[in-house]
């Protein structure tokens, strides 16, 4: 298997996992979704908080 299907294997299987958080209208949220949410908010406030670590 090369490397690139390897990635697109773990990308597929992330996003079918769920987490045990609910989002606010009641649907599990997956890895993913909560992953993505979180990149949205570093990109919308790096500048507006500085003291919180973007790197971790």
């Amino acid at each position: 298997m090369t490397e690139i299907n390897q990635y697109l294997g773990f990308i597929k299987e992330i996003k079918s996992v769920t987490r045990t958080d609910w989002t606010q209208s009641g649907r599990q949220e997956s890895t993913a979704e909560h992953a993505w949410r979180l990149v949205l908010f570093r990109s919308a406030y790096c500048k507006k908080i500085p003291e919180l670590d973007y790197e971790k």
